[in-house]
């Protein structure tokens, strides 16, 4: 066991390394990301399933902001287009194999967290005041009692191969 950023293998010691819903907590994916290549074999294939941020300035920003505010060990969700070059710079073949809308129910998700009473204020008036954009690109949706019920985060599933 250890971190990501400092992994406990010799070189080239896997087929296969996968990651599922941690990297947006790593607190440096680069280093990361270099050390899962190092610790696959040639040929070897890295599968990720995690949130991402969309490449829209106003829409990363939201994600991000609303993730750290519930959990603050929250790193950042990173954008596609950072995952497709941060796997490229480590000599990784990038590829998306499937990408989908993670629905996530407001009430449970801050419970499971035990989120404070004042965080969670907080958490539904931002997602009470969020543009237009973001209440269409997260599906925000309110209860008639005008507090949210749910909304989605953006989830893919990466293939990468050395």
């Amino acid at each position: 066991m250890g971190d990501a950023e400092n992994l406990p293998f010799e070189e080239a010691s896997f087929d296969l390394v996968t990651c599922r819903f941690a990297a947006h907590h790593f607190p440096d994916l680069k280093k990361a990301v270099g050390e899962i290549a190092r610790v696959l074999k040639p040929g070897g294939i890295f599968l990720l399933v995690d949130h991402y941020a969309p490449e829209e300035t106003e829409l990363d920003v939201f994600v991000n902001q609303l993730n750290r505010l519930r959990d603050p060990s929250h790193v950042r969700e990173s954008s596609l287009s950072e995952w497709q070059d941060l796997l490229t710079q480590h000599g990784l073949f990038y590829r998306e194999i499937m990408k989908w809308d993670l629905p996530i129910q407001f009430q449970s998700w801050v419970e499971r967290s035990g989120t404070p009473y004042e965080v969670r204020e907080k958490l539904v008036q931002m997602l009470k005041t969020a543009s237009l954009l973001c209440q269409a690109s997260f599906r925000i949706t309110f209860a008639e009692d005008g507090n949210p019920r749910s909304f989605c985060l953006k989830a893919v599933l990466l293939h990468g191969v050395k």
